[in-house]
């Protein structure tokens, strides 16, 4: 949630990760949805878009090693550097794009053109959670020319997809979504319900859920990025036996 962290902080912080990593890092950029979570910081979430879009131009110039002098609506920065300077442009793969529509969500299920704009500008996309793979295929859709329009090779352009799982060892279907549905609820809380989670999430048996991968895979996701409900190894052991070995990563 980028507009919630100040950029001179947060620059400092990727590059001493990118200094760690051999600059394999990539900042995911996500603007945010909770009014809650604005309240909280002293900030109105009108102003994300604005923000991350400021956020994102100063930290790229703190990264190549620029001293930034900056006068913008949100921040105003004088002669500020941070280091280790990258040896490569620092690469952003922009959230955002439609998603399945529930009453709770403050959200609308469109890509708006700011969004659009701010994801061309930036080297990768990340689709939803919530985004089935229609919706997916639709905001690639506008994606795509938008990049063009740009004069941006889309060969260079990476699609990624955000995800949340909950592995259940057994092809009994009944079986696996009760537990999901403790385990969705134990964590997601009580705003929707399991029904809206089963359908935008990877839910069901494993084939299921390997399944529900290949569908996005086969629409253009490159990159998954995939959350375990519960903070616990056994998941990722049974993603190493039930999940990566059929879907050829």
């Amino acid at each position: 949630m980028l507009p919630t962290r100040q950029p001179v902080v947060l620059a400092k912080q990727v590059a001493t990760l990118q200094a760690l990593a051999d600059e394999r890092y990539i900042l995911g950029v996500g603007t945010g949805w909770d009014d809650r979570e604005f309240r909280a910081i002293g900030q109105q979430r009108t102003e994300r878009g604005g923000r991350t879009d400021e956020s994102i131009a100063i930290m790229r110039r703190l990264l190549a090693g620029e001293s930034v002098t900056h006068q913008g609506r949100f921040y105003q920065l004088q002669d500020v550097a941070v280091g280790p300077a990258m040896r490569s442009p620092l690469r952003v793969w922009s959230a955002g794009g439609r998603q399945l529509p529930h009453a709770a969500s403050p959200e609308r299920p469109v890509l708006a053109p700011a969004v659009l704009r701010r994801i061309v500008g930036s080297d990768g996309w990340i689709a939803r959670p919530t985004s089935l793979p229609s919706q997916i295929s639709e905001d690639l859709a506008e994606i795509r020319p938008a990049l063009a329009a740009a004069g941006r090779d889309p060969g260079t352009f990476t699609v990624a997809h955000e995800n949340f799982l909950h592995l259940v060892p057994t092809e009994d279907r009944e079986q696996a979504l009760a537990e999901q549905r403790r385990a969705y609820a134990a964590i997601m809380g009580g705003g929707r319900p399991f029904e809206y989670f089963e359908q935008v999430y990877l839910t069901g048996t494993p084939s299921e859920i390997v399944d529900k991968l290949r569908a996005r895979m086969a629409i253009g996701v490159e990159y998954l990025i995939l959350h375990t409900l519960e903070p616990s190894t056994k998941q990722l052991d049974l993603w190493a036996e039930y999940g990566l070995p059929h879907l050829g990563l």
